[in-house]
């Protein structure tokens, strides 16, 4: 249905949490994108943040002088093709591996690797291999961050820049996110109208 994830499984996900299937399809459009949950090679899509990795460094910001490409105090519009994501991300590990996957967000709906423990994971190892696994994994990982922040309610009421907020970050409106996300709702409502939903 969507990039491989199932109309049942988004069903169920949304049965669980009590929102509408059509937010649980809405926000896997607008972070997927177009490429998906996976790479050709099997490796999940990710899109690696040098401001994530530079907070999470002990002290924080310790490579913005030596590895500016990969830590930044700052939070960069640009970031390159999605095989270089893994590139910066090999790179970032052999400094750092923990602060590297928490300064990732991963699959097809880019959960940050940084949210791991607080989503129940036991380390950011777990949640690095789970993002390996495929697909409903990357659901999984979606409903816990969904449930943690209270998100619930936003989804039901369709109160997206909340959502945005939330899922994006205080940037949220320069991606247009939350507009993307009720356009995304509105095209999947009709998907989920009948006995099935």
């Amino acid at each position: 249905m969507i990039h491989g994830l199932t109309k049942e499984s988004i069903i169920q996900a949304a049965t669980d949490l009590n929102v509408p299937p059509a937010a649980i399809a809405a926000i896997a459009e607008v972070e997927a994108g177009p490429y998906g949950a996976f790479l050709k090679d099997g490796k999940p899509v990710i899109l690696y943040e040098r401001h994530v990795f530079a907070r999470n460094t002990r002290p924080a910001g310790k490579y913005n002088v030596t590895h500016p490409d990969l830590s930044s105090p700052v939070r960069t519009a640009k970031y390159g093709t999605l095989a270089a994501q893994w590139v910066k991300f090999d790179r970032a590990a052999k400094l750092d591996r923990r602060s590297a996957i928490r300064a990732c967000s991963f699959g097809l709906f880019q959960v940050l690797g940084e949210n791991a423990v607080s989503l129940g994971y036991s380390d950011e190892e777990e949640f690095f291999g789970e993002m390996h696994t495929g697909v409903t994994a990357h659901l999984e990982a979606c409903a816990r961050f969904l449930k943690v922040n209270n998100l619930e309610d936003e989804l039901r009421a369709q109160r997206w820049s909340a959502v945005a907020r939330v899922y994006n970050g205080p940037d949220y409106a320069d991606g247009n996110y939350h507009v993307k996300l009720a356009r995304a709702y509105q095209r999947w409502e009709p998907e989920f109208k009948g006995p099935a939903a």
